[in-house]
């Protein structure tokens, strides 16, 4: 899918998901990560406001919060859509990388150089973040070398509860190179034979560990049950989700499907990069997309999926079918969103400020800057300053960010000048 000059989608899901439509999702994610994060749990946090959103004894801010939060699940989606291009477009400088073990570690030096400008932000809006709470805050925690530290790894977020998904993100991509590499098609047959026993391996291998530990070795039991809790299968399962969404073009297919077409979709073979060069020349075939019955699928997929995570939602923090209702959730939001380019304007200008928004947001909701923030008392209004403040102290942060980055570029230019 593309953005047209106005903002908006053009083509419905002909080319798949765009860079783009991915800022306008992130953006969209953000915002409902810092409403979740304010009204999911209000006993949390002493929170009291008016709410404009109260009907008699119901408060639909709450339930709202609640659904929120699938803003996770959309950064999770996302992410692993957009890694699939990453892992496919990488150079290929080692003719090694066309068997099995160079093709999974051409892989995971992507996924590495991916961590490596995640940490790189992450540290940034650490030290300048903690530094401005430590001089300005007067309840602010006494430095301590060794919680910083850990705190810059990933391993405690004691500095900020939400940090908790730098940890998350980086076992789920050290993990996806596997994924990649066991839906990759090899040329030799050699290599395929490998690839099948590398896995056919792991697999007997986990279920002898599983095994001994059920018969003879509870601790190891014990040890392989927390290790499955640490990887958070509930999120993982979106970001696989996501990455083999990209893979076999499912929102193209979709797209293809003969209900949306006034004409006869041209598939060419089952490969990608042949779907989205039918979606892209569908106007030269005479091909022609039925927007109404588009947009009537984009509504029900849109209201299904918002009505079933309703429904099965028990507590704040429910996950567990994320991986089947996100991907249906955003084909029916970016369906919807062709006929809105100014909130996808918007939107995307919220997503170029996410990563930094997210990183920050807590601080301004929970320590000197909360006064500030609760100073309307009306729920629109608390929700509306946390999010200018995360999104003015964001666009500082990206600035310094691109400053830095023209300033290194112009010394290696003037360098090898």
């Amino acid at each position: 899918m593309a953005f047209g000059k106005n903002g908006g989608a053009i083509q419905g899901m002909k080319e798949g998901m765009s860079r783009e439509q991915s800022a306008v999702l992130r953006g969209l994610a953000i915002l409902m990560m810092i409403y979740h994060h304010i009204f999911a749990t209000p006993e949390l946090y002493g929170l009291e406001y008016f709410s404009v959103l109260r009907f008699g004894e119901v408060n639909v801010e709450l339930y709202l919060a609640w659904f929120c939060k699938i803003a996770l699940g959309i950064y999770l989606f996302v992410s692993g859509y957009g890694m699939y291009y990453v892992l496919k477009k990488r150079p290929v400088k080692d003719p090694a990388e066309e068997t099995f073990a160079g093709y999974l570690l051409g892989c995971y030096r992507q996924s590495f150089a991916k961590l490596g400008r995640l940490y790189a932000q992450y540290w940034y809006a650490l030290v300048v973040s903690m530094a401005v709470i430590f001089l300005l805050d007067p309840d602010a925690p006494v430095f301590s070398l060794r919680e910083f530290l850990l705190n810059m790894l990933g391993i405690s977020n004691s500095y900020n509860a939400t940090w908790w998904y730098i940890l998350q993100y980086v076992k789920m991509l050290l993990l996806l190179p596997l994924v990649a590499a066991l839906f990759h098609k090899f040329s030799d047959s050699s290599q395929e034979r490998k690839k099948r026993i590398f896995y056919v391996a792991a697999a007997a291998a986990a279920l002898l560990c599983l095994a001994a530990g059920f018969f003879w070795f509870p601790g190891l039991a014990e040890l392989i049950v927390k290790a499955a809790h640490g990887l958070r299968i509930s999120f993982t399962l979106v970001f696989i989700v996501g990455y083999l969404t990209a893979r076999f073009a499912v929102y193209q297919r979709i797209a293809c499907m003969k209900i949306f077409q006034t004409g006869v979709c041209g598939r060419g073979t089952s490969e990608n990069d042949a779907l989205v060069a039918a979606g892209a020349g569908q106007a030269e075939s005479g091909e022609r997309v039925s927007k109404g019955k588009v947009l009537l699928a984009g509504v029900i997929a849109l209201t299904a999926s918002v009505i079933v995570r309703v429904l099965l939602s028990d507590d704040p923090a429910y996950a567990k079918l994320d991986f089947l209702l996100v991907p249906v959730f955003i084909f029916g939001f970016l369906t919807l969103l062709d006929r809105l380019p100014r909130l996808s304007a918007v939107l995307r200008f919220f997503g170029g400020l996410s990563t930094y928004m997210w990183l920050i947001h807590i601080f301004f909701w929970k320590d000197a800057f909360r006064p500030l923030v609760m100073l309307t008392g009306v729920s629109t209004g608390i929700f509306l300053t946390l999010a200018a403040l995360s999104a003015g102290a964001a666009a500082l942060l990206k600035a310094g960010e691109n400053l830095a980055v023209r300033r290194r570029r112009a010394y290696r230019k003037k360098k090898n000048g």
